[in-house]
């Protein structure tokens, strides 16, 4: 039996021009979102407002990074 009278030979060769643009598509969408989460606002340091010297300090820390303060 010859590769060209095998039907899974036509069904692949049928495929191909629909699976290329399918994958291109979905490496650009996932490129795509891949940058828009780097890129958010929320992908950076929270911030806030210390209790003590009002200066602005990282969230995640327990004591403000300008007075040195406990944060709560």
């Amino acid at each position: 039996m010859s590769f060209l009278t095998n039907p899974w030979f036509w069904i692949f060769v049928g495929l191909v021009p629909i699976a290329i643009p399918v994958v291109i598509f979905l490496i650009t969408f996932l490129v795509s979102v891949v940058d828009a989460a780097e890129s958010s606002p929320l992908a950076g340091t929270a911030k806030l407002n210390c209790y003590h010297c009002g200066n602005e300090t990282e969230a995640n820390r327990k004591t403000c990074q300008h007075c040195g303060g406990e944060l709560q």
